[in-house]
């Protein structure tokens, strides 16, 4: 009896151990078959909300500029497909102005309310532009930006959107650029946002040039270097500048201390001069006289000038490097050509005070001075002896002398 019990318990434990597995994988079965299709739909709903375009690269050249320094914005977008139309918009940072006349063709400048207002325009909406780590709320009404569209983006096309800012008032803030298709995307603008940093500083723009009074220069001749220190800036001083020349060998250019331009000095061949304040828009000009003792070749002068150590109000900043005025280094270089100056001497003993008896014999002595920098050869000096003097002769060989009638 005990053991048909046991037998039959046994019997019902597994026959319901098998009923409950075979559950299990069915529940496991649906789930998965749940899972896969809540998993797809996902799937489906990421890929139509995912675009096709990007922003591979945003640049801001220079990122710090003075007032009234240029910055260049650069974006560069690609498409993994082909789209018709692409559209682009980039926002211009409230301490900069922006020359819409100098916007690509396929760009259009405004505020986002002034481009939103042509319906056929695609903007992202406003936001998914503004809060932390965007356009601050406040600052997005005046906020201005540049919407480009392009017709059509081939697929792994790269397309380039360039045009310069300028700065307007010191501050930092932040420019965005943003993408997207002409396709249907799942909320609209399918937008993928890039940014970088601008920022404008108090900064002076100092500049030198520097020219020769002439050139060839003659060795032994003088020459005149004038040197013109402007700041560029609109609207800041320079509080302290420093213009520092790197001249020639002393033996190639002798200056003497009387010729130093005031707040100037030498130390061997580094010319060092304390120009002091130099205001906006200002310039000051430096005059330095020299004596070419060089003998032939070329002499080259380079300058530079910046702000004076320990000046830290301001900043050095270079608004626009293609300007010759705009650079804080010059050089000038002058050629040498090589000369011999000379001076004929002549001395006559025995002519007390200067008179001379007839028939009193006089010594006359002829010689030659060259003042020049490189050695005369074959010197030739002549001497035209009045017609009075008679029985001229000299015992010095390199003498030669004749008689004209």
């Amino acid at each position: 009896m005990l053991n048909s019990r046991s037998l039959f318990v046994k019997r019902l434990f597994s026959c319901v151990h098998h009923m409950l597995m075979q559950s299990k994988r069915r529940v496991l079965g649906w789930m998965a078959m749940v899972g896969m299709l809540i998993f797809g739909v996902w799937g489906i709903s990421v890929a139509a909300s995912s675009s096709p375009m990007s922003v591979t690269d945003y640049a801001v050249t220079p990122e710090v500029v003075g007032i009234g320094g240029v910055s260049s914005l650069k974006a560069t977008l690609r498409s993994s497909k082909n789209v018709a139309p692409a559209y682009a918009l980039l926002t211009v940072p409230l301490h900069f102005s922006l020359d819409a006349g100098k916007l690509p063709a396929e760009c259009q400048a405004g505020t986002y309310a002034s481009l939103a207002a042509d319906s056929s325009r695609q903007l992202p909406p406003e936001s998914d532009m503004t809060g932390p780590g965007k356009i601050p709320a406040a600052e997005f009404a005046q906020t201005t930006m540049v919407y480009c569209e392009k017709s059509k983006l081939d697929e792994g096309a790269s397309w380039t959107i360039e045009f310069p800012v300028q700065g307007t008032k010191v501050g930092y803030q932040r420019s965005f650029a943003y993408t997207a298709s002409g396709e249907p995307i799942e909320g609209g603008w399918a937008a993928e946002m890039t940014q970088s940093e601008l920022t404008v500083v108090q900064a002076v723009d100092l500049g030198v040039t520097k020219t020769a009074s002439h050139s060839p220069v003659n060795a032994g001749e003088m020459v005149t270097y004038t040197m013109v220190v402007t700041n560029n800036s609109p609207d800041a001083a320079a509080p302290s500048v420093t213009l520092i020349d790197k001249l020639p060998a002393a033996t190639d250019l002798e200056i003497k201390d009387q010729d130093l331009p005031a707040g100037c000095s030498r130390t061997g061949a580094v010319l060092t001069c304390a120009l002091g304040a130099l205001p906006a828009n200002g310039k000051k000009t430096i005059v330095l006289k020299g004596r070419v003792l060089q003998s032939r070749g070329t002499q080259t002068n380079d300058v530079e000038v910046k702000l004076s150590e320990g000046v830290t109000a301001v900043q050095e900043v270079n608004f626009d490097k293609t300007s010759p005025i705009s650079r804080n280094e010059h050089s000038v270089t002058v050629n040498v050509n090589p000369v011999v100056k000379l001076e004929a001497t002549k001395k006559m003993a025995g002519a007390g005070g200067g008179q001379i008896i007839a028939g009193q014999t006089v010594n006359m002595e002829l010689g030659a001075k060259n003042t020049g920098v490189v050695t005369a050869n074959d010197v030739v000096v002549t001497d035209i002896v009045p017609a009075q003097f008679t029985d001229v002769a000299s015992s010095d060989p390199r003498l030669l002398i004749s008689t004209q009638n």
